[in-house]
C-alpha cells in the first residue's frame, strides 16, 4: 500500500500512524507439490519471524528465501535469517491487558496487506489472545483475519511476537473475533534457556477463545471440573444457524434429507445421536483414492512423516484406533508407512509437541502435512503424560487418535450443533441446561469453530458422547463409536459389505 494508516475511531489508537504493510511484514506463498498455502513473515532485525507451520512448506516461492535459523513446533514459532538470538528478552515489549496492539500481515490471496487493530485480552499457556476490533474506515476484523499466520504484532510499534491462529468464540463484550499470538520474548527464552517460561496461571472468571485453524483443533482435557453450580454459558444468539441453507439433515437410518421445517430435538433418553460432517468432504473420487474391486471400499492412504523407534509405541495404539472406523465403516486405512515426499495423497501424520488437529476430510488432499499427534505431552496436556498417575497415557493417546481420524474422513465437532441448529431453541430449558452443564464441565462455553461456510450434513439428532464431541470426556475411558458415529460413516461412504 503507498500510504499511512491512521486508526481514529477508537480512542486507544488516536493520532497512531503505522508505516506500510511491506515495511514490517512480507507475503509468502508456497505453491507446487501439491501444496497451497499463504503466510507472512514478520521482520525483525535483520531477519524474519513467523509462525513455524508457515515456514514448515519449505522455501517459498514468493517471499523471502532466508533459511530457518531455529524452529519451535511446540509454540508455533520460527526464527529465519540472519537474526539476533541473543537479543535480551528483557529489552522487548510486554502483552499487559487491554494495551492496544496491532497485526500486520497478508490475509490469504490479500497482496497489499492489512493492518487489524486489537487489544490484548488475556494469556493462554505461552500463548496471548488478542480482542480484534474493526479498523478506521469499517473494515471489519473478521473479514481479514483468515490466513494472516505469521503477521507481525505491534505493540507500541514495537514488534512483540507473531499471530499463529484465530477464534471467532462469543464472549460477551467483545468483537468474538481473536487471534492468538507467541510473544517474541517466549521464543527467545526458550532458545536461550532450553525451556519455556513458568506460564501465568489462568485468570478466574475470565474466557479463552476456543482456537479456529484450519485443521480442527483437539481440546485440551481439564484437569478438574467447575465447582459449584454452573450458569447457563450459552447466549441465544448462538443458537441460530445463520448458514442453514447449507445444512441438510438426513435421517439416522441413512435416509433421504428431510425437506420439512426442523423439529424439536428429542430429550436424551429417546434419541442421543446426531453425525455432523462436511458434506463435500469425503475422499470417495479423488485422485489416488481407490475403491476396492472386492469389497467396495474406499482405501485411504496414511503415512507417517517423522516415525522412528522413540515413537513407536504411540504409532502402535494410533493405528488401532483407526481400526474402530476401519470396522463400521465403508472405509480402509492403508500403507502406515514413511510418507512419500513425492506423494502427497491420504492422510499424513506428523508426531510434535503441538495440540493434536487434523485437516477436515480432503481439504487435506494436497497438504504436505494433514494430521498432528502429540505421544508425548510435555507442553499440550501434561496431564496425559506417562508420569501422571491421574490419567492413563494410552487412553488419551487412542482418545484423540479416535478424535483426529474422525475430522480426517469428514467429521465435524459435534457440540457445534448447540450452537449452530435451530432446533435447540425449542428444547425444554431442563434438557438444554443439561446440554450447556455437561459442556461447561468439559471447558466449552461457546462454539469451536466459526459458522458452517460450506455445505455440512447432519445425521440424525444431538449426540452427546459421540467421539466428536468436546463435551463428552473422551479422555476417561478407551472411547468406542457411538451408533450414530457408525451410521454417519454409512451416509457418508456407503454400508460396508
Amino acid at each position: 500500500m503507498g500510504s499511512l494508516f491512521l486508526f481514529g475511531s477508537d480512542p486507544a489508537y488516536a493520532n497512531t500512524t503505522i508505516p506500510v504493510v511491506s515495511d514490517v511484514s512480507e507475503r509468502v506463498f508456497y505453491a507446487g507439490t501439491g501444496t497451497r498455502e499463504w503466510g507472512t513473515y514478520c521482520k525483525w532485525g535483520n531477519g524474519y519471524i513467523s509462525a513455524e507451520h508457515v515456514t514448515r512448506n519449505g522455501t517459498p516461492k514468493i517471499g523471502p528465501g532466508d533459511s530457518i535459523a531455529q524452529a519451535f513446533p511446540e509454540i508455533d514459532f520460527s526464527f529465519i535469517g540472519s537474526v539476533d538470538l541473543t537479543t535480551d528478552p528483557a529489552t522487548l515489549p510486554d502483552f499487559v491487558v487491554d494495551k492496544p496492539a496491532l497485526i500486520v500481515g497478508f490475509p490469504a490471496r490479500d497482496r497489499d496487506g492489512e493492518v487489524i487493530p486489537g487489544r490484548v485480552m488475556v494469556q493462554d499457556g505461552h500463548k496471548i489472545w488478542i480482542e480484534l476490533l474493526d479498523s478506521d474506515g469499517s473494515l471489519p476484523a473478521e473479514g481479514v483475519v483468515g490466513g494472516i499466520s505469521g503477521g507481525c504484532v505491534l505493540i507500541d510499534g514495537e514488534v512483540a511476537g507473531v499471530a499463529i491462529e484465530n477464534s471467532f468464540s462469543p464472549i460477551a463484550g467483545t468483537s468474538n473475533t481473536f487471534a492468538a499470538v507467541v510473544p517474541l520474548k517466549t521464543a527467545l527464552f526458550l532458545h536461550q534457556n532450553g525451556m519455556l517460561p513458568v506460564a501465568a496461571p489462568p485468570v478466574p472468571g475470565v474466557q479463552i477463545p476456543q482456537p479456529e485453524r484450519g485443521p480442527r483443533a483437539m481440546a485440551t482435557p481439564p484437569n478438574a471440573l467447575p465447582a459449584g453450580p454452573v450458569a447457563d454459558l450459552i447466549e441465544a444468539d448462538y443458537f441460530i444457524a445463520k448458514k442453514a441453507a447449507n445444512i441438510t439433515r438426513v435421517a439416522a437410518d441413512g435416509g433421504g434429507a428431510s425437506s420439512s421445517p426442523p423439529q424439536p430435538a428429542p430429550p436424551p433418553s429417546a434419541i442421543e445421536e446426531q453425525g455432523f460432517f462436511r458434506t463435500g468432504n469425503v475422499w470417495t473420487g479423488r485422485p489416488g483414492i481407490e475403491t476396492n474391486p472386492v469389497d467396495g471400499r474406499v482405501e485411504i492412504p496414511v503415512c507417517w512423516l517423522n516415525p522412528s523407534a522413540l515413537n513407536a509405541e504411540g504409532r502402535g495404539i494410533t493405528k488401532s484406533a483407526a481400526s474402530l472406523w476401519e470396522n463400521r465403516a465403508n472405509v480402509r486405512f492403508v500403507g502406515w508407512g514413511q510418507c512419500d515426499p513425492n506423494n502427497i495423497v491420504g492422510i499424513r501424520i506428523r508426531i510434535d509437541e503441538s495440540g493434536p488437529r487434523a485437516w477436515v476430510g480432503r481439504d487435506g488432499f494436497d497438504k504436505k502435512e494433514t494430521m498432528w499427534l502429540n505421544f508425548s505431552f510435555n507442553f499440550w496436556s501434561p496431564a496425559c503424560q506417562k508420569s501422571n498417575p491421574g490419567r492413563d497415557w494410552k487412553t488419551c493417546v487412542h482418545s484423540i487418535a479416535v478424535h483426529e481420524f474422525g475430522h480426517a474422513l469428514g467429521f465435524e465437532h459435534e457440540q457445534n450443533q448447540l450452537f449452530y441448529s435451530v432446533e435447540f431453541h425449542n428444547l425444554p430449558p431442563a434438557i438444554l441446561q443439561g446440554y450447556v452443564n455437561a459442556c461447561a464441565a468439559q471447558g466449552v462455553t461457546g462454539p469451536t469453530s466459526g459458522q458452517p461456510t460450506a455445505a455440512v450434513t447432519m445425521v440424525g439428532t444431538y449426540d452427546p458422547k459421540s467421539v466428536m464431541n468436546y463435551c463428552f470426556d473422551i479422555y476417561s475411558h478407551m472411547v468406542d463409536l457411538t451408533d450414530t458415529d457408525i451410521a454417519t460413516t454409512h451416509v457418508m461412504y456407503g454400508v460396508p459389505q
